[in-house]
């Protein structure tokens, strides 16, 4: 069984991850998901062993570049509407793409993204 942790503050951008990771790979996947700044600092001692790490950027109480050297950086894909914070993720070797504005249009950059998914996942 594979592990996902996700730290993302919207509650439908979390459903959209797990809806495209179980559909496009089709096999168990466990899901942990936290929203907030206080629970990610946790999550990193609480959940050393997932396979992937999906973070956002801005998530309530603060950011997620404040946890980010807590993970394992070849786990890691962030998906964040912050470009900056993307292009610096990819300067570190981080896996980082950016969010779009509507869901439709963030479920299609998740599929021509997935390589980024299957790489990690099956390391």
């Amino acid at each position: 069984m594979k592990k996902v942790l996700i730290i993302e503050d919207d509650i439908n951008t979390t459903a959209m991850y797990v809806l495209f990771l179980t559909e496009a790979f089709r096999e168990d996947i466990h899901y942990i998901t936290f929203e907030s700044l206080e629970d990610a600092q946790k999550s990193a001692t609480i959940h050393p062993d997932c396979d992937i790490y999906i973070l956002d950027g801005t998530i309530r109480g603060g950011h997620t570049n404040q946890v980010i050297d807590q993970f394992p950086k070849q786990k890691i894909i962030v998906i964040s509407s912050e470009e900056s914070y993307v292009q610096e993720c990819q300067k570190k070797g981080i896996q980082a793409f950016m969010k779009s504005s509507t869901y439709s249009d963030m479920y299609t950059a998740l599929k021509e993204n997935k390589k980024i998914f299957e790489t990690i996942l099956n390391k």
